[in-house]
């Protein structure tokens, strides 16, 4: 069975050097590599099942967006934003030593492959958005601002599986299994309980800066020429059907997928998901 191993890198903010971490799988000499990049309270250990799958045939990289689990945090709160990440990411690139990538980003991690795609030169050679576009309306954003850094800290397991399973009941039917597992990842341990695995000022730039106006990308999509593969769950109001429409009609080269009964956002762990991702990857690779 394919292992993880963990990395670290350095990125450069206005607060000087900061360490971001990345699971990496795979044979790190493969000929292609795939970037998993999760949304904006999650962690690399979400592509988990993915990722070890992909990785008989691929190297695939994983990393923690800085203030998110084994990456350091900012003292300053306004550094969390797309500008920092998307460089972050451009020194990831820099340090795997590679010329070219493919990119899966669920939600927030899925528009910072966006951006990266449309610009000239852009190393990512395929993208795949996990239910995510680049038209996000305020009332979405403001539903997400209201959970965003606010968790409780937990006295115990029990307490934070029950958390998990009201707040993330979007992501769809998991198994006990995977909830106990997916909210132990998540959460870090310290004297008084059980704390999420990222730093709370993301949710006080997240409502600061993206929760009081409707977020319009579409100048980077018109712009992005690389295949695309767009994963929507069916119930999602995050990512609409409407909005894929406008991309599919927009795009070029662009597929389309439905995960059926799942909110915001598909955990892209199941086996229908996974092999919408696999056809993709044979279908261009």
């Amino acid at each position: 069975m394919t292992k993880a191993s963990d990395n670290f890198y350095f990125g450069l903010s206005s607060e000087g050097f900061h360490r971001n971490y990345y699971r990496q799988w795979g044979d790190p000499d493969s000929e292609h590599t795939i970037i998993c990049v999760h949304g904006v309270t999650r962690l690399s250990r979400d592509f988990d099942t993915l990722a070890k799958k992909l990785s008989q045939k691929y190297r695939v990289v994983c990393p923690d967006i800085v203030g998110r689990g084994y990456s350091d945090w900012f003292g300053n709160k306004q550094n969390y934003n797309f500008l920092q990440y998307c460089a972050d990411m451009n020194a990831l690139i820099a340090n795997l030593d590679v010329e070219k990538v493919h990119w899966i980003g669920t939600s927030m991690g899925g528009l910072i492959g966006l951006i990266l795609s449309a610009l000239p030169h852009t190393p990512i050679q395929s993208l795949i958005l996990n239910d995510v576009g680049p038209d996000l309306r305020r009332k979405e954003l403001l539903g997400l601002g209201r959970y965003i850094g606010k968790a409780p800290v937990f006295a115990t397991k029990e307490d934070l599986f029950e958390y998990y399973q009201e707040t993330y009941q979007a992501f769809g039917q998991l198994s006990d299994k995977h909830w106990k597992e997916m909210a132990l990842y998540s959460a870090i341990k310290g004297n008084d309980g059980y704390r999420m695995h990222y730093d709370p000022k993301i949710g006080d730039a997240f409502r600061a800066n993206f929760s009081s106006y409707n977020f319009d990308l579409w100048k980077y999509w018109d712009e992005i020429e690389c295949p695309s593969l767009l994963i929507r769950g069916s119930l999602s109001t995050f990512f609409t059907l409407k909005t894929a429409e406008k991309m599919i009609a927009r795009g070029d080269n662009v597929t389309y997928k439905e995960v059926e009964n799942v909110g915001h956002a598909p955990m892209l762990n199941g086996k229908k998901e996974i092999k919408f991702i696999e056809d993709f990857y044979n279908s261009i690779i």
